[in-house]
């Protein structure tokens, strides 16, 4: 007998949450054979949902999830930085 262990991650990058989620959720549609159900969605922040059969799954789907996140976030922040020097 199996159990199903779920995680619900929220996270609020202001102005940069849809980017985040576009960018993420990408990912997400084209790994249809992924062993976790992630469903994404947009509301006050990016929110994933994470389901999995076996919780070594789902550990390891919620830590590619937040450097995911983590990633985007500061891509997004340095393209938006002006270059250094003159």
């Amino acid at each position: 007998m199996t159990s199903r262990f779920s995680a619900r991650v929220t996270v609020d990058l202001g102005e940069k949450n849809r980017a985040v989620y576009e960018s993420i959720n990408a990912d997400n549609m084209f790994y249809p054979e992924n062993p976790t159900e992630i469903v994404m969605s947009l509301s006050d922040g990016v929110v994933a949902d994470v389901r999995s059969d076996q919780i070594s799954h789902l550990r390891a789907n919620l830590n590619s999830l937040l450097r995911l996140i983590q990633t985007s976030a500061k891509s997004i922040e340095s393209a938006a930085r002006p270059p250094d020097g003159p």
